[in-house]
């Protein structure tokens, strides 16, 4: 990516937790109301994550049961996950949509917490009629 292009906003990611089960990632059914509970992270290590991320510089947004949402700029995520940003720019969308174009990797410290992180996408709405 051109350097000069490169932004410093910051840009929402969620880190995915890992629960009973282990992380959604590797989920061999969907998540249902039934099962739920085994993909949802102990309160205790919420928390931990939470601490550990805010630690790092990230600013959390949101501590759900199943992901933790942060903000950070493009640098902080690559270089704390080890992965590479793409930004994608689409005249259609106010705002600027981000991608992984490496794959992030979850730090040694964290790994038997942290499943993934994942980046929103623009949600298209199809108009049925």
């Amino acid at each position: 990516m051109n350097p000069q292009k490169r932004s410093s906003e910051p840009i929402r990611a969620h880190v995915v937790l890992k629960g009973k089960a282990g992380g959604l990632t590797a989920a061999d059914e969907p998540i249902s109301p039934e099962n739920v509970e085994a993909y949802t992270a102990s309160p205790r290590v919420r928390e931990q994550v939470r601490t550990q991320l805010e630690n790092l510089g990230f600013s959390v947004q949101h501590v759900s049961p199943l992901s933790i949402a942060v903000e950070a700029t493009p640098e902080q995520l690559e270089n704390t996950f080890d992965g590479q940003l793409e930004k994608i720019e689409n005249p259609n969308q106010p705002a600027s949509t981000w991608r992984w174009s490496k794959s992030p990797k979850i730090p040694g410290d964290l790994s038997d917490k942290v499943d993934t992180v994942v980046l929103p996408q623009p949600t298209r709405i199809v108009s049925s009629g």
